[in-house]
């Protein structure tokens, strides 16, 4: 191990318990890996000779360093996992839990070989009851954290890619980018090379990205403390679980999920346990943001919605337009978007405070208020997301949760018969909860000259159950809005016409790129028309920015 040889070696550690992060790998190149992402400030701590730590300081982008502890459990399989990494955390009481490697991708999700896979959760398939009859299949859920998830959301399109420096295999290697997929991931005993058992595995679990056989153990031991720790499995595909699987991948691969890894460290997922801010007797603090234009909403009728740990430590900020709003009608739409974009004002202030707290938004606010409050925070920031849930049994913020796999949402393109030889303009329709009239939507933008509708199978409200819908459903606009590139010059503006819940109108909003993509201007509807719209751009640069439909 070169560069473990190269490391200080130290007989007491550089810092004490509680760390920010372990770090878990299987195989010494995987734990090589991560090292070589570490400054020269790394030092090794040999305090247990099966076991031992290496030690590093990692700057995180918003302030304050990250105490991070490397570990690697030399094997492969659960067991052995768990028990390594048990006795770990116990020595090291890591605050977040990242196991980090190679994995077996999953070749029917067009995953190629480098591919970064992140688990929603770890899939234990191993799990069965004996009977007469056979093995009784009861496979488990490991979840992983989902403040953690949610920032490597946000995080996939930073720069991390320069991080990586093996070359990747094969001749084409320079044409070729690096893709991250989110998804659960099987965990088991096995060596996977055998394809009908890769698609066993994908009939147990559709959703499956990929498999692996260590995180099933650490999660178990990451989520079993008595304080547990926040757990996230970042893995880059090596083989693909077939004939073909070899060792050729494995050195390019484990570069490629330490470069994501550690470059996510510097991204600052997390506040650092020694800042000493945003944190209530070691629990970060929530800051809660309700927006409000349609109707006034009260913190104790949202509240009830955040897990139960954090409620004690929530923070308000009520970004209340309601007066600008009689009867829900906003009547100046431009004193709305300078007050929300105000530097000094409490939404902006809600993101740019010094005092670091978990965010998680929710409201009842005018669609284009809502899109442009998502556009003004970008990808770049982790959010929670919340969403009012009116049932037949109650009414509250909390998502009920999937009944079942949802529908993704169906896109339809079609020309208007306009020909335009300039800048041309593009209506995006989103029908998610109710259909989005194309009657009404040609109406205030007669000039377009292509239309594309985004739609629910069957449309209706609260059709959207889950957290993880809106981040899919929001990944499909972003993929439309990446479509229209190669037009590009020629499209001069979307017009979006947006008919679903707040908490994804926020997450739409969220992926519009003002340097990737054309200018959007998304509409009001109101008495069966479009009334108004927010020109982003305008709003952004704080010119005036409602357009008036006609």
């Amino acid at each position: 191990m070169d560069l473990i040889s190269k490391m200080k070696t130290v007989t007491r550690p550089p810092f004490e318990a509680p760390v920010d992060f372990l770090i878990v790998t299987a195989l010494e190149l995987e734990l090589d890996a991560v090292l070589a992402q570490f400054d020269a400030s790394a030092e090794f701590y040999p305090h247990d000779e099966l076991r031992p730590s290496y030690c590093a300081t990692v700057p995180a982008d918003g302030g304050g360093r990250y105490r991070v502890v490397a570990m690697s459990v030399f094997g492969m399989g659960n067991t052995d996992a768990a028990l390594a990494a048990a006795d770990m955390i116990r020595r090291w009481k890591p605050g977040a839990v990242l196991m980090v490697g190679i994995a077996a991708g999953m070749p029917k999700k067009n995953i190629k070989l480098g591919d970064v896979l992140v688990s929603e959760y770890v899939f234990d398939y191993e799990s069965a009851k004996l009977t007469p009859d056979g093995p009784e299949h009861r496979s488990r859920q490991l979840p992983a954290d989902q403040t953690l998830l949610h920032r490597a959301r946000a995080y996939k399109r930073s720069d991390w890619h320069s991080r990586v420096s093996v070359p990747r295999p094969g001749r084409e290697s320079t044409n070729i980018g690096i893709d991250v997929y989110f998804g659960p991931l099987a965990s088991g005993e096995k060596v996977i090379a055998d394809e009908e058992m890769m698609r066993d595995l994908l009939s147990r679990c559709p959703k499956l990205i990929g498999a692996e056989m260590e995180s099933s153990g650490v999660a178990r031991a990451a989520l079993q403390q008595v304080n547990p720790s926040r757990f996230l499995t970042i893995r880059s595909a090596s083989d693909l679980g077939d004939k073909n699987k070899g060792d050729d991948w494995q050195p390019y691969a484990a570069d490629v999920a330490a470069a994501f890894a550690i470059g996510f460290l510097h991204y600052g997922p997390l506040e650092p346990l020694t800042a000493g801010t945003g944190r209530a007797n070691g629990v970060m603090r929530t800051r809660l943001i309700i927006a409000q234009s349609m109707r006034r909403i009260s913190s104790a009728e949202v509240i009830p919605a955040l897990q139960s740990g954090v409620r004690p430590k929530v923070e308000v900020v009520s970004v209340d337009l309601t007066d600008l709003a009689p009867q829900g009608m906003l009547r100046d739409p431009q004193k709305a978007v300078d007050r929300l974009l105000a530097l000094d004002g409490q939404f902006i202030g809600a993101f740019t405070s010094r005092r670091h707290a978990e965010l998680v938004f929710c409201g009842h606010a005018h669609i284009p208020l809502v899109v442009l409050m998502g556009h003004a925070v970008t990808d770049r920031r982790s959010v929670q997301l919340l969403d009012y849930n009116p049932r037949p049994d109650a009414e509250d913020w909390i998502w009920p949760g999937p009944e079942e796999e949802f529908d993704p949402l169906r896109r339809s393109d079609s020309e208007t018969g306009v020909h335009d030889r300039g800048r041309s303009e593009v209506i995006i329709r989103v029908a998610v909860s109710y259909p989005v009239s194309q009657e009404a939507a040609r109406a205030v933008v007669p000039g377009a000259t292509h239309e594309i509708e985004l739609s629910h199978p069957k449309p209706e409200r609260s059709i959207v159950r889950c957290e993880e819908q809106t981040a899919e459903y929001a990944s499909s606009f972003r993929a439309v809005l990446d479509s229209l590139e190669p037009l590009s010059p020629r499209v001069g503006r979307v017009h979006l016409f947006y008919a679903g819940p707040m908490a994804l109108a926020f997450r739409i909003g969220q992926q519009i790129s003002p340097t990737m993509h054309p200018p959007v201007t998304v509409w009001n509807y109101r008495a069966r028309r479009y009334e108004w719209g927010i020109d982003l751009e305008a709003a952004r640069d704080g010119l005036t920015a409602i357009v008036w439909g006609g």
